[in-house]
Formats: structure tokens, C-alpha cells, sequence
């Protein structure tokens, strides 16, 4: 049986041998490849936005940019902005890109985390510290880390104070920590070290009383901090009893995600951090549906709930004729409110769903102008296109055609399609026929008119004669700057920052913005930073009709 075993196992190698010189034509060798090791990523690198190579802001934003030169833009930023300007400033935030020409040690990382946090923007923050291995991390970027946690759990931030350090915070936190976990000699000997070092608040000092034997607290904070705000929630009280005299953005995004205070408390510092950018329009439409009118009269309405009450009887509402007429009075009378609380832009990003369902009726057309604002506002490009040409060719000399065509030229991709001159002639001729006719409607007129210059949205075969704009005043200036803005070996982050920092709230600087992110090749950026700016560019419009 073995002989016959090993003469079997003899035949397969023969067979293997032969098999194996009939096929050496199919063999084909490959010649050795050698693998390059992968460049390790700088920690400053770091991102939550992996660039498009073919879009302006990639991986080479800060390309010849200047550390020092680049952290003085950030910090000469304002704090509020419209929501596509904001978008920008995040972005530069989030992107994975190399780091400015000198930047030492996690400094720009560092920076690029404490102003997410400052932005509220704190999973974005978490998500980016993560990215950083926690034997590396920087005391500062410790900070962040805690005080990201302590805007949602006093107890998780609690966890981190085994970190050794004289740093007051620390200590404020560890005595803290140590009464909330009923721990009180570890507490009395934090309040010690910070009694020592003339440190100790009376505030932390009330606090460790309250945690360790329930006492009320009473004393407030001297200053707002998110370890002072986490103690004041965790003492089961309300964060809207502190007051923030700086509006700091952290804190007001910290309100709005607090669940147990009530959501009509949160509703108007919810809607003002959508118009800044800060938050989503979904949350604010959830916040919206979720306020509760009942037992509750109509005559102590605030007029942010008021605004919430028309949001739900309009999404109620059928798309049948009669129910579309009422919708569109209903969304009206929100948009005008929303208009004189200047959050135009919140309001109707937040309602996209229903302006959707609205379409253009013959009774409401002609009075429709503040609707095709609301289209524009919420991204219905072709809502805005469809109303105006309607109105165009029912009602020229309307409401609609003389303050509702600014959006549809603004939106129109193409310059060689735009009629500004003949817009304009409609705008002039309802405001002759209401006799309107004035310094204030001249002005606007020019302004509109400057603004597609800033823009580069004038077609070549049109101009404008500005008439309303004082000799040597900012504007003036403007339309008649003989060189071109000149970018050139700019960094792209620096450009954009330079755009940001213009926008300090008023007509002159919105128009440097404008021409700067056009000039970066930011077209579609600066013209939505338009459509969201216009209290500065029109009144608002005088319904005569």
C-alpha cells in the first residue's frame, strides 16, 4: 500500500513538471514595484473636509499664506455674519489643507478648534480634536476638549480632571467635580489651593456647598464661561437667567440645544443663529412645529411664536385653489414680521417645504414681490424664475416686476440674459404711478445697480449713470477705482478672510466683499452673500396695492 502511495505521489510531480513547462508561455512576470512611504500628515493639516483638487478652496488655501499674518484676519472677523459668509469662514475651519508658512508647534490646529467651539460648532470641533492623538494634545487643546463636554454633561468633563495642573481651571474644575460626586475632602482641598492663590470665586465656593449639602445657589457668575453655565444647569437652573452682555455665540447655540427649557423660550435665539449661519434651517422649521398653542391666548403672542402659528396653519393647508390663497397670506404676514426682526433669511430657509407647494395665482401675482424674496432666499431658483416672468407679462407695471427682478437677474447664470435696463424701466414706472419717485428710491436704485457692478453682472452692452452718491464718499470711490482689484500670489484662505473682514454691516463694506470673492473666482458664494445681504442694498418694499 505504500509502494503504491509513493508511486501515485511520483506521477502527480511528473504531471506537475510537465504541466508546469507546457504553460510556461502564460507566465508573465511583474517587474518589482517600490512603494514610496506615504508623507505623514502634519497635525496643523488636519480637517474634517477632504478638498475637491478643482475647486478654489483645496488643499493649497494657505499655500505662501503667513501665520501671523493669517491668525490676525481670523481675529479681525466680526462676529456676525450673513450665513454664506459664515459658511466661508468655517469652511477655512474645516478643510484638510497644509497650514500657513510658519506656524509653530499645533498652533494653527489650536486656533482652528477654539474658533469652532466659539462658532457653537461643537460636533465639528469634537470630530477635528479627535483627529489629534491624546498623547500629543496641548493643555489649550485640553481646554477645548472639556469645555466641549462641559457644554452637554457637567459630569462627562468630570472624567478629565485626573490631568495634573496649577492651571485655575483645572482646579475649579476638580473642586467642582469632586462635590458634584459627593467627594469632600478632595473639594475642600481644591477650594484650598484655590483659596491659596487668590483665585477662589465666590461663586465656585457656593457651588461646592450646593453640590455637597444642597444649599440654594444663589450667586451668579461674574463671568459666563461654559464651567460656569454647565454648573448653573446642573443646579436644575435655567441658562436663560444668566445674561451675556458679549452675545457670546457658544452660549446662545447652548440655549437653543438645551431641551428643558421651553422650545418658545429657545425660538428667537434659534432663528437669529440660523440667519447667522450657526445652525440648520431644519432645526428651526422642527422649532417652529414644535411650539404648543394650547391654552395659550392670541393677544400675548411674542412675535417670533406669532411667526410659529403661521408656520403651522400654512403647513396644514392643502394645495388645492383656496387653500394655496391662504397659505400665501399666511406665509406673507410671517415674512413681513420676519423682515422687521431682521431674520428674512431664517424664516424662509426654514419654510422651504412650504413655499414649495406655493404656486402663483392671477388674485395674488401682482403683490407677490416679498414671496419671490422668500424663493430666492430658500434656493428656489425656479420658483423665483417662474413668478417674475409671469408677472412680467400679466402685471409689468406691479409690485412683483419693480422689487421682485433684482432676485431673478441675480440668479440668472448667464449675464448675456440679463435686462437690468428694462427691469429698472418697470421698478421706475411703479414708482411713478405711486409717486415714489425720490432721493431715497433714486438711492436704492443706485445701490441695486452698484451692486451687479461689484458683482461683474453687467452685461457689456448696458451702463448706469450713478447720481445719488456724494463726491468722494466711499461708493463714489468705488465706481470710479481706476485699478482693478488686484489679487495676484494672494493666498486663497488670506483673500477670502480679507472679503470676511469688509463685512462689518455696512453698504461699502458688503460691496468690497462682493467684488473680492468675485475677483477670487468665488462667483456663486458672493452671489448668494448678496441675496442674503439685502436690508443693505433695498428698503423694504412700500406695498400700495
Amino acid at each position: 500500500m505504500t509502494s503504491f502511495r509513493n508511486k501515485l505521489l511520483a506521477a502527480f510531480l511528473c504531471f506537475g513538471v510537465i504541466g508546469n513547462a507546457t504553460a510556461q508561455d502564460k507566465i508573465y512576470l511583474v517587474p518589482p514595484v517600490q512603494l514610496l512611504p506615504l508623507k505623514k500628515m502634519e497635525t496643523n493639516a488636519y480637517g474634517i473636509i477632504v478638498p475637491v483638487k478643482t475647486d478654489i478652496l483645496n488643499e493649497n488655501v494657505w499655500k505662501n499664506a503667513a501665520y501671523p499674518v493669517t491668525t490676525a484676519k481670523f481675529s479681525q472677523i466680526g462676529n456676525q455674519l450673513p450665513a454664506k459668509a459664515e459658511e466661508l469662514r468655517l469652511t477655512l475651519l474645516k478643510l484638510t489643507a497644509d497650514p500657513p508658512q510658519g506656524t509653530a508647534g499645533q498652533s494653527f490646529i489650536t486656533l482652528k478648534l477654539q474658533t469652532l467651539f466659539d462658532r457653537g460648532q461643537f460636533e465639528d470641533a469634537h470630530r477635528l480634536l479627535q483627529k489629534i492623538p491624546e498623547k500629543t494634545r496641548t493643555d489649550v487643546q485640553n481646554k477645548i476638549h472639556a469645555d466641549l463636554l462641559l457644554t452637554n454633561d457637567l459630569q462627562a468633563a468630570c472624567f478629565l480632571t485626573q490631568k495634573e495642573s496649577d492651571d485655575s481651571f483645572w482646579q475649579n474644575l476638580s473642586a467642582v467635580c469632586a462635590a458634584f460626586n459627593q467627594e469632600e475632602d478632595k473639594a475642600f482641598l481644591a477650594l484650598e489651593l484655590l483659596k491659596e492663590q487668590g483665585l477662589l470665586t465666590p461663586f465656585i465656593s457656593h457651588a461646592v456647598d450646593h453640590f455637597l449639602y444642597h444649599k440654594p445657589l444663589k450667586t451668579k457668575p461674574d463671568e459666563i464661561t461654559p464651567l460656569t453655565a454647565a454648573i448653573w444647569r446642573s443646579s436644575k437652573k435655567s441658562l436663560l437667567d444668566l445674561k451675556d452682555p458679549d452675545g457670546k455665540i457658544w452660549y446662545k447655540t447652548m440655549i437653543v440645544r438645551d431641551e428643558t427649557i421651553p422650545v418658545e423660550k429657545r425660538l428667537a435665539i434659534a432663528e437669529e443663529l440660523v440667519q447667522l449661519g450657526i445652525i440648520a434651517p431644519s432645526k428651526l422649521r422642527t422649532y417652529y412645529q414644535q411650539v404648543s398653542f394650547k391654552n395659550r391666548k392670541s393677544g400675548t403672542f411674542t412675535a417670533e411664536i406669532q411667526r410659529a402659528q403661521y408656520v403651522q396653519q400654512a403647513a396644514a393647508l392643502s394645495s388645492q385653489m383656496t387653500d394655496n390663497l391662504k397659505k400665501q397670506a399666511l406665509i406673507k404676514k410671517g415674512l413681513r414680521s420676519a423682515k422687521k426682526a431682521r431674520v428674512s433669511y431664517a424664516f424662509s430657509a426654514a419654510i422651504k417645504d412650504i413655499l414649495e407647494t406655493i404656486t402663483p395665482d392671477l388674485d395674488t401675482l401682482a403683490k407677490s414681490a416679498d414671496l419671490i424674496e422668500a424663493f430666492a432666499l430658500a434656493g428656489l431658483k425656479d420658483q423665483v424664475f417662474d413668478w417674475q416672468k409671469k408677472a412680467e407679462i400679466l402685471f409689468p407695471v406691479s409690485e412683483t416686476t419693480a422689487y421682485g427682478w433684482y432676485f431673478g437677474e441675480l440668479l440668472q447664470p448667464d449675464k448675456n440674459k440679463r435686462f437690468l435696463i428694462s427691469s429698472l424701466e418697470n421698478m421706475m414706472a411703479y414708482a411713478e404711478k405711486h409717486q415714489t419717485i425720490d432721493t431715497a428710491f433714486i438711492s436704492a436704485v443706485d445701490r441695486l445697480m452698484l451692486t451687479f457692478k461689484a458683482l461683474d453682472m453687467i452685461p457689456a452692452d448696458e451702463s448706469w449713470h450713478y447720481t445719488s452718491f456724494p463726491e468722494n464718499s466711499d461708493e463714489d470711490e468705488f465706481v470710479n477705482r481706476e485699478q482693478p482689484l488686484s489679487l495676484e500670489n494672494k493666498p486663497v484662505g488670506d483673500i477670502v478672510l480679507e472679503a470676511l473682514r469688509e463685512l462689518n454691516g455696512t453698504y461699502i463694506g458688503l460691496l468690497n466683499a462682493l467684488e473680492i470673492l468675485q475677483s477670487a473666482g468665488l462667483q456663486q458664494e458672493a452671489v448668494l452673500l448678496a441675496l442674503q445681504s439685502i436690508d443693505l442694498i433695498l428698503p423694504p418694499v412700500q406695498t400700495h396695492e
